[in-house]
């Protein structure tokens, strides 16, 4: 099956909702105007500043924003989270047979 990316017009679409922002609202919060913030989710030019303001409002990365991916450290976390669980369930059987 072939996974289908979105792009970054529909990212800001998806982000905005999620966060039950108006196309209105979010223009307001970046101070553009609110027929440019739709251009932008519908495809059209974006440059970096807005991307900034964009990001902050909506709590991630310039670069989660850009590229769709989430920093690789919350992998790491899970991780982490896994191997200590792992660990206390192994101190509980030795324990156990001491």
């Amino acid at each position: 099956m072939e996974t289908i990316k979105e792009s970054l017009g529909q990212r800001l679409e998806r982000l905005r909702k999620e966060r039950n922002l108006t196309a209105k609202a979010m223009s307001r919060l970046i101070d553009i105007p609110e027929s440019t913030y739709r251009e932008w989710e519908y495809g059209r030019g974006l440059k970096l500043p807005p991307c900034q303001k964009i990001s902050q409002v909506l709590g991630i990365s310039v670069s989660e924003l850009i590229t769709g991916e989430g920093p690789k450290w919350k992998n790491h976390l899970e991780d982490l989270e896994t191997l200590e669980q792992n660990l206390r369930e192994i101190r509980l059987k030795l324990s156990s047979l001491i």
